[in-house]
C-alpha cells in the first residue's frame, strides 16, 4: 500500500531516506513541483507533455518517458513526450492497454529489477535495454483510470526505496491525473475514433458526392507544430501532428472528410454548401487549435 502524506502538510514534510548523499532532496523536488504544478497555465491537450519536462527537471529524470492513451482509440499507451531515448525505443514503446494495467497493478510505484524489467524488453532498443538496471513506473490516476504513465529509465530516483517512491506518488498523483484528465482526456473525448483519411481515399469519397458539386480545400498544420514545440520541446512531433491532425478532422466531420497530405498538409474534402466558407472554416480550425494546445 503506497504511503499517504496530506497535500496540506507536504511544505512541512521530510520524506524517508533524504540525505545529503542523494544528489535530488525527495522532499524538495515534491515541494517544487507542487507549486508548480499549483500554477499550472493551460496546456491544453499537450499538457501531458509539460508535466514530463516539470517532472524532468525537479526529478533529475535523464532517461523517460510519459505514455498516454493514444488519441486514435487502439487502446495502446505511447510516448507523447521522452528525453534520453534513441528513436528505436520512441518507435517500440506501444504498450497494450491491458498490459499496463497489468503492470500497475499496486496502489503505488511499480519498481523493475533486475528479473522484472524483462517486461519491457520488447518495447525498448537493445542499447536501451542494456543501460537499465532498474526502470521505475509512475502511475497516475483518475477515478481508477491511468491517463499516464511516467517510466524512469534513469534518474537518481531508480535507486530510492519503494516507500519513498511511494510518497513522491502519493503527494503528486491526485493533482497530475485530475490536470490530466481535465486538460487532455475531456478535450479528446469527442475525437475518439475520428477517422483521418489517405489521399489515395479521395476518388471514393469523390464519388459519393457527385454529381452534386463539391468544395475541397487545403489547409497546414506546420505553424501550430512548431508553436507547440517550441513551447514543449519534449514532446514528440510525429505523436503532436497526429493530436492535431484528429482534432482537425473531428471539427471538420459534419460537413468535410479530412484527408493527409504532405508534411502536414491536410485536405478538407465535402458537399458544397451555401453557407460555407472555406477561408471562414479554416481560420476556425486554426483558432480552436490554438486554444486545445495552449498555444496563440
Amino acid at each position: 500500500m503506497a504511503m499517504r502524506v496530506p497535500r496540506g502538510d507536504l511544505e512541512h514534510t521530510t520524506l524517508p531516506g533524504e540525505d545529503a548523499h542523494f544528489s535530488v532532496d525527495p522532499g524538495a523536488a515534491v515541494r517544487s513541483l507542487m507549486r508548480d504544478l499549483q500554477i499550472q497555465q493551460d496546456f491544453g491537450i499537450a499538457t501531458p507533455s509539460h508535466l514530463f519536462s516539470l517532472l524532468h527537471r525537479h526529478l533529475q529524470v535523464t532517461s523517460g518517458t510519459i505514455l498516454v492513451p493514444e488519441s486514435s482509440g487502439s487502446g495502446n499507451y505511447v510516448p507523447v513526450a521522452a528525453v534520453g531515448l534513441d528513436q528505436t525505443s520512441r518507435l517500440r514503446i506501444r504498450i497494450p492497454g491491458d498490459r499496463i494495467r497489468r503492470i500497475c497493478n499496486r496502489d503505488g510505484v511499480i519498481l523493475f529489477g533486475l528479473k522484472e524489467r524483462t517486461l519491457m524488453k520488447p518495447f525498448l532498443s537493445t542499447a536501451d535495454f542494456g543501460k537499465s538496471h532498474r526502470i521505475v513506473a509512475f502511475p497516475f490516476f483518475h477515478n481508477r483510470w491511468i491517463p499516464a504513465v511516467l517510466i524512469v529509465f534513469d534518474s537518481p530516483l531508480v535507486d530510492l526505496d519503494l516507500p519513498v517512491l511511494d510518497v513522491l506518488l502519493a503527494a503528486l498523483s491526485e493533482r497530475v491525473g485530475l490536470l490530466l484528465y481535465d486538460r487532455r482526456e475531456k478535450p479528446l473525448t469527442s475525437t475518439r475514433n475520428t477517422v483521418v483519411l489517405e489521399r489515395s481515399h479521395i476518388p471514393a469519397v469523390l464519388s459519393r458526392i457527385l454529381p452534386r458539386e463539391f468544395l475541397a480545400f487545403r489547409f497546414s498544420l506546420g505553424a501550430i507544430q512548431q508553436l507547440v514545440l517550441e513551447l514543449h520541446p519534449h514532446l514528440d512531433p510525429e505523436f503532436l501532428l497526429s493530436d492535431l491532425t484528429e482534432t482537425a478532422a473531428r471539427l471538420c466531420t459534419e460537413q468535410f472528410s479530412l484527408f493527409r497530405s504532405a508534411a502536414g498538409d491536410c485536405i478538407a474534402l465535402g458537399e458544397r454548401r451555401k453557407e460555407t466558407d472555406a477561408e471562414m472554416l479554416t481560420h476556425l480550425i486554426g483558432a480552436t487549435l490554438q486554444q486545445m494546445f495552449g498555444v496563440s
